[in-house]
């Protein structure tokens, strides 16, 4: 017999999301960790680590990864989010090049990546703006980042 796998359904979903509850000013031309500093809700199958500003996982498993940013207002350079798994680049979606001096509308992106346990996962910022540039905190929706395990293997 093969392996059995669990597909978890929405009443039973194992899932972390946490958040920013101030702007934080990002330099110009550096990757900058996201000081997430608020646990929204864990199914307790996570370990937020805000003195770090991580996620630790700790079972192995397809996970379903979505984050939310905001920039403020700029008008020249681009900008991205990136995620970061054990302190190497996972993924990165750059936001729109910023041509009117109005803050960019909310980024949302979502992927799915395998992971296991011990894997740390952090968001990072980054644009070339010319100085340096707030990232949005905007109540109950950006900076966002959410993990939720789709499948145990």
């Amino acid at each position: 017999m093969g392996k059995r796998k669990t597909i978890f359904l929405p009443s039973n979903r194992s899932a972390i999301i946490v958040t920013k509850v101030a702007n934080q000013s990002i330099p110009n031309i550096t990757v900058t960790k996201v000081l997430l500093d608020t646990l929204i809700f864990n199914s307790n199958d996570y370990v937020f680590r805000v003195a770090t500003n991580d996620i630790q996982i700790i079972v192995n498993g397809f996970y379903q990864i979505s984050y939310v940013n905001q920039w403020a207002a700029g008008i020249i350079g681009s900008r991205s989010c990136q995620i970061f798994k054990n302190a190497a680049l996972l993924t990165s979606d750059a936001n729109p090049v910023a041509t009117i001096a109005a803050a960019l509308p909310h980024k949302f992106s979502s992927f799915v990546a395998q992971l296991i346990m011990g894997d740390i996962i952090d968001m990072r910022v980054y644009h070339n703006q010319g100085a340096a540039l707030v990232l949005n905190a905007v109540a109950g929706i950006a900076p966002m980042l959410s993990i939720s395990l789709i499948e145990v293997n």
